[in-house]
């Protein structure tokens, strides 16, 4: 018979003792690992957990103040002119007309508030 080879032949480092303790603590960080991974899934959380509030859509902006509401006749649009930084009505008057036109050019549908609508008709004609 010849030795090392045909059906049965194993070698000698097959047929020879193995060390166990390879891979120990790796197996016991992955089970471990993968145990804590699933109670943090199946964990119940309340409505205010900051884990769900990523996919909450964010809050809205807070509304913008509202303009001040002029004073009736010429002194009321005196002060919201001045208020704007406007040394005179004529000069907000006419910055309010440069404003409305470039909108309508641009397609816009422009409304004139309350305080303003002696200026329609200038707006209309130009």
């Amino acid at each position: 018979m010849r030795a090392g080879y045909g059906r049965g032949y194993y070698g000698e480092g097959q047929l020879a003792p193995r060390r166990s303790g390879g891979g120990g603590w790796f197996k016991v960080v992955a089970v471990v690992g993968v145990g804590a991974a699933v109670v943090w899934l199946l964990w119940p959380r309340s409505k205010a957990s900051p884990a769900l509030a990523l996919h909450e859509p964010p809050p809205a902006p807070p509304a913008a103040p509202p303009l001040p509401a002029p004073a009736a006749g010429s002194e009321g649009l005196d002060q919201v002119a001045r208020s704007r930084g406007f040394a005179s009505t004529k000069e907000y008057e006419d910055a309010v007309l440069e404003d409305a036109r470039e909108l309508r050019a641009a397609g816009a549908k422009v409304d004139l508030g309350p305080h303003l609508q002696h200026l329609e008709s200038r707006l209309l004609t130009s």
